[in-house]
């Protein structure tokens, strides 16, 4: 006897309406973290920014002038890693300064701000 399983998609969102330019759709852009977070690497003009969207908030996404290699939340709490992070900012009051000799080997926690 077949059985036969049915898959149900559904669309939860829309990059594109959240202000994500569809060419940073893509695996070399975009990670998604379970079913609670996306981070989406932009740049705007010559401001690179990482996106975050929060799936119990998709509607609100939260935007950060960070350049990296690569962004990825943690799925239990509002953490970020950072690969290859070329920035000087200020995060929770700590300046992090990566220099450019380190900056691909290292991995960096930042608590966002919200």
């Amino acid at each position: 006897e077949k059985v036969l399983l049915c898959i149900l998609f559904k669309n939860h969102i829309t990059l594109q309406n959240l202000g994500i330019n569809p060419a940073n759709i893509g695996f070399s852009t975009l990670t998604m973290e379970s079913d609670k977070f996306i981070c989406v690497r932009e740049k705007v003009g010559e401001q690179a920014q990482v996106v975050i969207i929060d799936m119990a908030d998709p509607n609100t996404p939260i935007r950060r002038p960070i350049s990296a290699d690569s962004a990825i939340m943690n799925p239990a709490s509002k953490v970020i890693a950072l690969k290859g992070m070329a920035l000087s900012r200020l995060y929770r009051g700590l300046c992090l300064h990566i220099s450019s000799l380190f900056r691909d080997m290292l991995y960096q926690l930042l608590r966002l701000n919200v």
